[in-house]
């Protein structure tokens, strides 16, 4: 049977520590299939959607009755729960529709109680396929159809119109507090593990190309150490999917800024 990023996300999420006695927020859960299979394992779970069912392009069904869905929830925007809420934040197949990848790590880094995991899948760009795809046309392996000249801008979010590159994606992970733990793939295609061959090549490419990012005197050592080490990784050479999951091991800047800035208030106020 085919495994895809939907196995490889349930996957990840049981082997979290404590699972199922977890609470978990689903952003974006779509149909709710994976939100009913979690439930089913015995998690307190909730999810968001952001149009109601008669007009998302991806819902074919109401909700069952046990599942609790926010309605309306924009993944671009503040979301709508407190501050360390959820022991799991988890999302398949989300990120690449939106625009605003900051808010969307950083606010999964705030609702996480200390220790949490965020989990998440989305099309790997990164793959050899698409990388000589790229080479050859200038165009990434997106994974889906491209928006087209007709489509409204506010059905942008149907489309793959944002895929992440994983360097900044791992930049706004280690900048939001979180490490990754593991990655995993979904599907790889039998031509993908046909052009592994050519792997030993970009790995000797990856290291040059990633210090253009991280200069030698640059601080964080580790995080360029351990970009280098996933970027060299089989999964992000082979795989069409790859499933990411991180723990929340710190502050994120973000929020050292605002702790920052209320203590700056609070001592111009005495």
């Amino acid at each position: 049977m085919r495994y895809d990023f939907i196995d490889a996300a349930r996957d990840l999420l049981r082997g979290i520590p404590g699972y199922p006695n977890l609470s978990l927020l689903e952003l974006g859960c779509g149909d709710g299939n994976l939100l009913e299979k979690i439930q089913a394992d015995g998690t307190n779970v909730r999810g968001t959607t952001f149009r109601k069912q008669c007009d998302d392009y991806i819902r074919g069904r109401e909700y069952p009755a046990s599942l609790v869905v926010e309605e309306g929830v924009d993944l671009n925007l503040r979301l709508p729960y407190e501050d360390e809420s959820f022991d799991v934040v988890y999302s398949t197949e989300v990120i690449e529709h939106l625009e605003c990848h900051r808010m969307f790590v950083s606010e999964q880094a705030r609702v996480l109680r200390p220790g949490g995991w965020l989990v998440m899948t989305t099309p790997n760009v990164h793959r050899l396929l698409s990388r000589i795809h790229f080479a050859l046309s200038g165009v990434h392996l997106i994974k889906a159809p491209v928006i087209t000249s007709s489509s409204p801008l506010d059905r942008m979010e149907e489309f793959h119109h944002h895929c992440v590159d994983f360097v900044l994606l791992h930049w706004l992970l280690w900048q939001s507090g979180f490490r990754i733990d593991s990655i995993i793939p979904g599907y790889i295609h039998p031509l993908s593990r046909l052009l592994m061959v050519l792997s030993p090549i970009v790995r000797r490419q990856t290291r040059p190309a990633v210090n253009r990012y991280y200069p030698a005197a640059d601080p964080l050592e580790e995080s360029r150490r351990d970009l280098i080490r996933w970027m060299n990784s089989s999964v992000l050479l082979k795989a069409e999917h790859i499933c990411v999951r991180a723990s929340k091991v710190g502050s994120s800047v973000l929020t050292s800024q605002r702790q920052a800035s209320a203590q700056v208030d609070r001592a111009a106020s005495s």
